[in-house]
């Protein structure tokens, strides 16, 4: 059973790309989702989208943050980084694939999401023969 004081918490976050410096646009929803959390009493987390590895700029969510605390944003609990997720991710992945609940992506043209690397799956041919085999009643 839930709790009644979880049910009743405000839970607002801001989730900064580290692709370059917070605009006005950025700044101000961050704004508005810190307000709303603590205006209600409830608690404001940040994290940081850091999967796009190519694009991010060294050093850029530490700048983002010491901006949004020279706004005076505070965060509750330690900042999450999604880059540190990956192993999460990886099983969630790894658990959904086995039980063939992925939709197609377009970009691949197969069963996997873009974030993840394809290198350690079968071939779609090798995956669809084991989906076929799977799903056969055996007489």
């Amino acid at each position: 059973m839930i709790a009644a004081d979880r049910i009743m918490t405000t839970v607002g976050r801001f989730a900064p790309s580290p692709t370059g410096p917070l605009h006005a646009g950025s700044l101000l929803a961050a704004f508005g989702s810190w307000l709303m959390a603590r205006r209600r009493g409830g608690l404001w987390h940040v994290r940081i989208e850091d999967v796009d590895r190519v694009r991010a700029v060294p050093g850029m969510a530490e700048q983002q943050l010491t901006m949004l605390q020279a706004f005076g944003l505070d965060w509750n609990g330690p900042i999450v980084r999604q880059s540190d997720r990956d192993a999460l991710y990886q099983q969630y992945h790894d658990w959904f694939g086995e039980r063939w609940w992925m939709l197609p992506n377009p970009s691949y043209g197969s069963w996997e999401p873009a974030l993840f690397d394809n290198n350690f799956k079968q071939p779609r041919e090798a995956r669809r023969a084991a989906k076929r085999a799977a799903l056969e009643v055996a007489p």
